[in-house]
């Protein structure tokens, strides 16, 4: 895709990346944060999977890959992300494959790789399904998405509606009208962001593995609700494993 061809919000979130790269892990990096708690879950299933080889789908600056690998320490993990800044920010952590490369076309035959993992990305792309696809033509054993859940949100009545405005097929017609036709919104602290929910990509990750399962990372409501998958938790771990992945 040549430079004039990238949509405007993608050249608005990459821009972002590259500034803030320097800040990045302080920012966003933090031991007990939601997707290194994921990233610690998914190593302990590693072994299950007899995985030897992990590709980390835009790693940012590569904390999934790091914790991984620190875990793991017989792994292969490559870390690809469309970014030059936040992948010489990995590139200064791993001392394995770091390049530069669109989720969206990634750059490797069906199959390459044992397992791949997002985190924390989905919510940043229009388009998210189109990530996961790729992620699920590179994976032979299993795919894992940590990401948010906008269902698990605001207060209980809030999480109710939104679910309604979801199974009714208002969803995306709200946002439009929320955001003034862009579909997205700017944030200081975390650049274009899209109200997602990983439950959005269940259905496509479901359709490719033999088991699919989610985590709630940070159930957040009582009573009820609680027990909910959908309304239980802003973020969830989403564990898809193909025929033949656990051991």
């Amino acid at each position: 895709m040549r430079i004039a061809e990238i949509p405007a919000e993608i050249g608005l979130q990459r821009t972002y990346y590259a500034r803030t790269a320097e800040q990045y892990d302080a920012w966003h990096v933090h031991e007990a944060d939601e997707h290194s708690t994921a990233c610690k879950i998914v190593s302990a299933l590693l072994p299950l999977l007899g995985a030897r080889t992990v590709l980390d789908v835009g790693s940012g600056t590569g904390r999934a890959a790091s914790i991984l690998s620190e875990l793991n320490p017989e792994l292969w993990v490559c870390a690809v992300d469309p970014v030059q800044a936040l992948i010489e920010k990995a590139r200064q952590k791993l001392q394995g494959k770091v390049i530069v490369s669109d989720g969206g076309r990634l750059p490797f035959r069906d199959s390459a790789y044992d397992v791949t993992i997002a985190t924390g990305i989905l919510h940043h792309v229009r388009n998210p399904d189109a990530i996961i696809r790729e992620m699920i033509r590179v994976s032979r054993l299993a795919v894992f998405i940590s990401d948010g859940n906008v269902f698990g949100t605001g207060s209980k009545i809030t999480r109710l509606v939104k679910g309604a405005l979801y199974d009714l097929g208002l969803w995306r017609a709200v946002k439009f009208i929320q955001t003034l036709g862009k579909g997205y919104s700017v944030l200081d602290g975390d650049g274009i962001a899209y109200s997602y929910s990983v439950f959005f990509s269940y259905h496509l990750l479901a359709q490719h593995a033999a088991m699919t399962f989610n985590i709630p990372l940070d159930t957040n409501v009582h009573g009820r609700l609680r027990a909910s998958r959908l309304f239980s938790a802003q973020h969830h771990l989403v564990c898809a494993i193909k025929d033949g992945g656990i051991k």
